[in-house]
């Protein structure tokens, strides 16, 4: 199992902080957003700093004390929310490169709502548009996918019951009934 720690629990700059991380022995860092807002470098050279120290990046902590606070405090965190999501683009990019040198083929195709009528019959399909969002969640999505499979064969051995692994499921959204394919 891999042992991280987040970036807030540590003093000093982001570099410091990265430092002191890979010499208490730590696998990997989980990158609060202000250590990376005010880092004076790019994600893509947090990238490089981390590994070369051995670290993983195992999450961003984005967005935190953003709901319930008065009209002039949400303006400034809607500022805040802009900045993130313009570093979140520039991490896509980061991940989303590196995956195409490793020879990843990118189906970047729109998905498909079937709409079913009363009787359950497909009344119409409709393409759902794309854009930048669903590209860097995916890319984000696939991260995440590779760093519980890079954990899962630490428990090969191990019965599902005692697996650490968490399972994601998927709710039903209020107002679709599910259709079952024979």
């Amino acid at each position: 199992m891999l042992r991280s720690i987040a970036t807030v629990s540590v003093s000093g700059t982001l570099v410091e902080k990265l430092k002191a991380i890979s010499r208490a022995g730590f696998d990997g860092v989980e990158i609060f957003e202000n250590d990376l807002l005010y880092f004076d470098g790019s994600p893509a050279d947090v990238k490089r700093i981390c590994a070369d120290l051995g670290l993983q990046i195992m999450l961003f902590q984005p967005f935190r004390d953003f709901e319930g606070v008065s009209a002039e405090r949400l303006a400034r965190n809607l500022e805040r929310a802009r900045r993130k999501f313009e570093l979140m683009h520039e991490l896509f990019q980061v991940l989303n490169a590196a995956r195409r040198r490793r020879g990843s083929i990118d189906f970047d195709l729109n998905e498909a709502e079937v709409v079913i009528d009363e009787g359950g019959m497909v009344e119409a399909i409709i393409a759902l548009q794309r854009n930048i969002a669903h590209r860097l969640i995916e890319e984000f999505m696939l991260l995440a996918n590779q760093t519980v499979a890079s954990q899962w064969t630490e428990y090969q051995d191990m019965t599902t019951a005692s697996s650490p692994i968490t399972i994601s499921g998927h709710v039903v959204p209020v107002g679709i009934k599910p259709v079952v394919l024979h």
